[in-house]
């Protein structure tokens, strides 16, 4: 008999908690990566929420100097591959990253 309230217990804890994953993703949606823009060797930052192509595909954060922070349904390697496209920028002018220690919503 102790061992079958121990078992409830648990039970009752793993569904607790699963069901807060649950009702907490739908209120705040599926989380999307944090990415971190640099360009590098250029004479101006280009402007990329000015192009349409690909504002559609990120939402920005932060910007400053020569860097934004965008959330991006896109990896890495395809975002950094549609700026290079929009902008014809060499693989060294542009840097796509992915911050360590993001805790993501």
């Amino acid at each position: 008999m102790y061992w079958l309230g121990i078992i409830i217990i648990i039970l009752g804890l793993v569904g607790i908690q699963l069901y807060s994953r649950t009702y907490r993703k739908k209120i705040t949606g599926p989380a999307e990566p944090i990415y971190i823009i640099q360009f590098r060797g250029i004479d101006s930052r280009p402007d990329i929420l000015a192009n349409a192509n690909i504002a559609a595909h990120i939402k920005v954060i932060a910007e400053n100097g020569d860097e934004y922070r965008v959330y991006s349904k896109l990896n890495d390697s395809s975002l950094k591959q549609l700026i290079r496209d929009e902008y014809n920028l060499r693989v060294s002018q542009v840097v796509v990253s992915s911050p360590a220690g993001i805790v993501f919503p």
